[in-house]
C-alpha cells in the first residue's frame, strides 16, 4: 500500500460505463453454416461454436466450466475416448468463452488426424450423441462438487508468480469480479445452480450450431478471400438432411458419465516424517 497509494491515488474515477452488447452478433443468418478454411502450416481442426448469453457474472456458480469439464473427458465412456480409438482425433478442448461483455460462446475445438479430416460429419454426429446423454443424465451434483474441490485445490497450491505480471493480471480483471473476489474469483466455485447448467447445455443444438474446418485439403474449394491475413476460406450452409440427423440422435451405448473421482485428497494436514532425518551424510555403497 505505500508504494499503490502515491501512484495511483491521483487517478480520477470517470465513472465510465463499460460497453455492453446485449444482442449476440450472431443471429439466425450467421448459424447452421459451416466453413472451410486453408491453413499457412499443415494443421488439421474441427472448430465448433455455439451462441450462448455472457454468463461472467455467473462466476460463483460457472456452468461453462462444469460442461467443460465433461465435454474434455478424457477417461473410458467420454467422447474423447470413443474418437481416439476409432483414429480421427487427437486431442479436445471444449469450454465457455466470452466475445465481449453481452455475449459468448461455447466452443469444442478438435485436433484431427488425416482421417479424421475425412469424417467431420461422423464426429459432429458423436458430440451430439455425447451432449443428448448429458441431456438424459441432468445436472449432477457430486459432478459439480469435484469441480468445486479441484478449483479449490488449483487456487490454494498455485504457484508463486512474479509481482509485477501477477498485478497486472489482476488489475485486467477488477472489472469483472467484486473486489473482495478478485484474487479467488476466476478460481473458486461456490454455488451449485443445476438450472442454469441445463440451460447452457440445452443451448448447443444442431440449430445453433457453426462449424469451421480446417485443412491444406480444403485449397481447391475455398474460393473467398479474408480481408486481413489473406486466409482462403469457403462459407456453406449446412445441408437440412445433416441436421436432421443431429436432431434425432440417441446416445452412444458407448458412452457415459464418468466415475466418481477417488483420488482428490481433502486432508491436506503435513504428516510426519516416520524416521528423523540423517544428520551426518549417509555413504551410499
Amino acid at each position: 500500500m505505500d508504494i499503490v497509494i502515491p501512484l495511483f491515488s491521483g487517478i480520477v474515477n470517470k465513472n465510465v460505463k463499460i460497453p455492453e452488447w446485449n444482442e449476440h452478433p450472431f443471429n439466425s443468418r450467421h448459424l447452421k453454416l459451416q466453413g472451410y478454411v486453408v491453413p499457412v502450416k499443415d494443421l488439421r481442426s474441427l472448430n465448433v461454436s455455439f451462441p450462448v448469453p455472457d454468463l461472467s457474472a455467473e462466476f460463483r456458480s460457472n456452468p461453462g466450466l462444469y460442461l467443460g469439464h465433461l465435454i474434455g473427458h478424457e477417461g473410458p465412456g467420454s467422447l474423447l475416448s470413443e474418437l481416439k480409438s476409432l483414429g480421427w482425433v487427437n486431442n479436445l478442448i471444449s469450454g465457455w468463452k466470452p466475445g465481449a461483455k453481452g455475449f459468448a460462446f461455447y466452443i469444442v475445438n478438435l485436433d484431427l488426424t488425416e482421417e479424421g479430416l475425412e469424417h467431420t460429419d461422423d464426429i459432429l454426429t458423436l458430440l451430439f450423441q455425447y451432449l443428448t446423454m448429458l441431456k438424459l443424465e441432468g445436472a449432477q451434483h457430486w459432478i459439480f462438487q469435484e469441480c468445486k474441490d479441484i478449483a479449490s485445490m488449483t487456487f490454494r497450491f498455485k504457484d508463486r508468480e512474479k509481482p509485477q505480471i501477477y498485478a497486472c493480471s489482476l488489475a485486467s480483471v477488477m472489472y469483472e469480479y467484486p473486489m473482495e473476489e478478485v484474487l479467488c474469483g476466476f478460481y473458486l466455485l461456490h454455488e451449485y445452480k443445476p438450472d442454469l447448467i441445463c440451460e447452457l447445455l440445452n443451448m448447443l443444438t444442431p440449430d445453433r450450431i457453426r462449424i469451421a474446418v480446417v485443412g491444406k485439403k480444403f485449397e481447391p474449394v475455398c474460393d473467398l478471400t479474408e480481408k486481413w491475413y489473406g486466409t482462403k476460406y469457403k462459407l456453406v450452409p449446412i445441408q437440412e438432411e445433416v441436421l436432421e440427423k443431429w436432431r434425432k440422435v440417441v446416445p452412444h451405448p458407448k458412452f457415459r458419465l464418468p466415475l466418481p473421482n477417488e483420488f482428490i485428497p481433502s486432508d491436506f494436514k503435513l504428516v510426519a516424517r516416520e524416521t528423523e532425518d540423517n544428520r551426518h551424510p549417509v555413504l551410499i555403497k
